[in-house]
């Protein structure tokens, strides 16, 4: 008699205890494989460990079902990806599986409002990344302007950020750049946002801000807090100048004394004063030309502590969408940082984006 040897489970029969296993098979009637089988045992339990928990092309177990069913209602598109790529091995393993979990109860949660439709619009490449969220051990929050925010206890950094503009603008400086935000200067960390179309800030003559795109466009709140200073009657110079004068400017108090410092902000543009509070993506003023600034542009960056214990931050974004002049489509991210030649937006704005295409 020939049978399936399994650690897992057993079953009495005529032939005394079958053990069932992927391994192969045993022939019980045949003298000392009984003994042999006996020996083997131990071998057998440790190789099955390495198993998936499901074999490939067996169906999908009624929990795991439920878990896709939920993600489908938030979208079809979305969820018709995950599956695709937790199954991408032909069954779906322990790691998958707990990621899946927390994703769901990340969407029973979540706060921001469009929710659904920022799924809709994830390649599979970001739906890939999205899953990978859920297999770290951070938690995965959200908030009303941000669909997902990674809360990294081991991170210094508290406050969940979103790019302090409206729209595609440009990094033409980031961190440790070698035009001002020098290495170990008080603004390393900080970066340099304009309006970049087909290779130029502007059009037209370089000395009229009027005629930079970014020039007037406004600036927003990168995260919710209070306008603890701020300045908006310094007169905007010219670009490509070395007649510079003091710069119009907000900071914003954040959760655990961390500070925002938005730049060369145009003059009486400000809607916000000191002392008011602010949301997340609130208007607080419009580009300008003021301060050290060669034209018009966003300089911002994330300080801790002020005065004399002031520190600039190696802030992450906590999700927006970038890509390159290479790249033909954007991608999401998460909890990153900006680097100079990326074109960058909020998920608002690219959502917005991809309704009027």
């Amino acid at each position: 008699m020939t049978t399936l040897v399994n650690v897992f489970s057993t079953r009495k029969t005529e032939y005394g205890i079958i053990r069932k296993n992927r391994l192969g098979v045993i022939n019980m009637n045949r003298p000392g494989n009984y003994n042999f089988f006996v020996l083997l045992l131990p071998v057998i339990f440790v190789l099955s460990l390495s198993f998936p928990a499901r074999s490939a092309g067996t169906a999908a177990s009624s929990y795991e079902t439920q878990l896709f069913l939920n993600i489908e209602q938030h979208s079809r598109p979305f969820y018709k990806k995950i599956q695709r790529i937790i199954y991408g091995k032909g069954y779906m393993e322990v790691e998958s599986q707990s990621a899946l979990i927390r994703m769901v109860k990340w969407l029973d949660d979540n706060k921001y409002p469009r929710i659904n439709e920022f799924l809709d619009a994830l390649d599979d490449d970001d739906s890939l990344k999205l899953l990978n969220c859920f297999k770290t051990k951070k938690d995965i929050l959200s908030t009303d302007y941000l669909p997902i925010v990674e809360a990294d206890k081991s991170s210094i950094q508290l406050t969940p950020l979103s790019l302090p503009f409206k729209g595609v603008y440009y990094v033409v400086q980031g961190n440790s750049g070698n035009i001002s935000h020098f290495k170990d200067s008080s603004n390393e960390f900080a970066w340099d946002f304009v309006i970049m179309k087909d290779g130029f800030m502007y059009k037209g003559a370089t000395h009229k801000n009027k005629n930079y795109y970014a020039w007037g466009t406004n600036v927003i709140a990168p995260a919710p807090g209070k306008v603890v200073k701020c300045r908006s009657d310094m007169p905007d110079h010219r670009p490509m100048t070395t007649k510079m004068d003091g710069a119009n400017y907000v900071v914003i108090e954040h959760a655990e004394n961390e500070h925002s410092l938005i730049y060369h902000l145009m003059k009486d543009s400000l809607t916000v004063s000191a002392g008011d509070t602010v949301k997340q993506g609130e208007i607080i003023g419009r580009v300008g030309d003021s301060g050290i600034s060669m034209f018009p542009h966003i300089h911002y960056q994330l300080d801790s502590g002020t005065g004399e214990n002031r520190k600039t931050m190696n802030a992450r974004f906590s999700c927006y969408f970038a890509r390159t002049d290479s790249e033909p489509s954007w991608r999401l991210m998460i909890s990153q940082i900006p680097v100079t030649t990326e074109y960058v937006i909020n998920v608002n704005d690219y959502l917005d984006m991809l309704a009027e295409n």
